[in-house]
């Protein structure tokens, strides 16, 4: 008998066995490292998208904190001067004391100050640090009019001054007392407040008596308020020639803290306790410089730009805006220098400018240069300014 063939068959099972075998080393090798390679690109792609999201993102924070902190410090300023009445009294020292401790300025503040009755007072930083800006104002609910006086109650003229040896114990006769309310502050302003300076007491009214109710004639300041009470400062000068009622003296001082993270911060005054708080504002904010803005012929129109902050009362009457400039960082640190040089703050030629170092930067344009290079990789952030004038309306409706 004829025995089959097994030849095909197990030609045809070792064909099968070559077909079924895996990938080779070197195919393996080439498919992680092309898998290695597509990795790579997509972290890449990932890496640059999150990089420029958070570069908008933050570019977005910056413009917040810039626009906010400039729109803060304008309609703050807009108010500056409210309740002072009269270009006359701008410039006066105000002394107050407040349980028998001097408040103003306040004995325990870190940075003491004369307290200038002034809508906005500017300091100016060294060599491009920045600047400072106070602003004073008053919180009376009413019109505050310059009140003329009648006579002084209660109290021994001493020379130039009246003692009052119980306290500030005393009443203002005036020809009018319209608006003024017991509680109100009202300011009391000599003749010559170059060497007197103002004083700052408490308006009281006690139904007990007539001399210390408040009428239409008659302003009492008795030591029931904390405000009137001293045993230190006893004297008033005998003959003011006017009250101004401030309702409630506030002032409020805008700076920036010299530390990481730069802030844009606050120091208030409270009438109410007389010590000062301070609060954080908006972060990022790297420099502030601002500029008097100066009437010298009265035509109601800026004359001059300067830093120079003015003594006398006709001097603040000159004094109708404040320029400010805001210099904002975006947080986001730069592997590369993406600054390469200082911003500018665009002045102009209409007007001029003194106090500041102004260089050409454009046709018919000069600037100041903001400084920032003391700032640690200063090069390696990016900046935006902003900037503005502000008109100081109290001023000008008081002219």
């Amino acid at each position: 008998m004829h025995k089959p063939s097994t030849h095909l068959f197990a030609s045809q099972s070792g064909s099968a066995s070559r077909n079924q075998g895996g990938f080779t080393l070197i195919e393996l090798m080439v498919g992680a490292l092309l898998g290695m390679l597509t990795v790579i690109v997509i972290s890449q792609v990932l890496i640059d998208s999150e990089e420029q999201r958070r570069k908008v993102a933050m570019g977005g924070d910056s413009d917040i904190n810039g626009s906010l902190a400039l729109f803060t410090m304008q309609r703050d300023i807009q108010m500056a001067g409210y309740g002072m009445g009269s270009t006359e009294m701008m410039g006066c020292s105000l002394v107050a004391f407040r349980s028998g401790k001097s408040v103003i300025p306040d004995e325990d503040d870190p940075h003491p100050e004369t307290f200038i009755l002034a809508p906005v007072i500017i300091a100016n930083g060294t060599d491009g640090a920045p600047d400072t800006i106070t602003v004073v104002r008053g919180e009376t609910v009413g019109s505050s009019v310059p009140m003329k006086l009648a006579t002084i109650s209660n109290g021994t003229v001493v020379g130039d001054l009246r003692d009052i040896t119980t306290g500030l114990t005393g009443r203002f006769n005036v020809e009018s007392s319209l608006g003024v309310h017991a509680g109100d502050q009202i300011i009391s302003v000599p003749t010559n407040w170059t060497s007197t300076p103002c004083h700052l007491l408490e308006v009281t009214h006690d139904p007990g008596s007539a001399d210390s109710q408040l009428t239409p004639t008659n302003i009492p300041y008795y030591a029931t308020s904390l405000w009137n009470t001293d045993t230190v400062w006893n004297q008033i000068h005998p003959s003011p020639k006017f009250l101004v009622n401030m309702g409630r003296i506030g002032q409020r001082r805008y700076f920036l803290n010299n530390t990481t993270p730069y802030t844009l911060r606050t120091r208030n005054l409270s009438s109410v306790t007389g010590t000062f708080s301070f609060e954080d504002l908006y972060p990022e904010i790297v420099n502030l410089q601002a500029l008097y803005g100066k009437d010298l012929d009265g035509n109601g129109s800026i004359d001059r730009f300067d830093t120079t902050t003015p003594t006398t009362g006709p001097g603040w009457a000159q004094v109708v805006a404040v320029r400010i400039a805001l210099v904002a960082r975006n947080p986001q640190f730069e592997k590369d220098e993406v600054t390469v040089a200082e911003p500018l703050w665009e002045m102009g030629k209409a007007v001029e400018v003194q106090g500041e170092t102004l260089v050409d930067c454009g046709t018919d344009n000069l600037c100041v240069t903001l400084k920032i290079d003391s700032l640690p990789d200063w090069k390696h952030y990016r900046y935006k300014v902003y900037s503005t004038t502000i008109p100081l309306r109290n001023i000008l409706w008081t002219k």
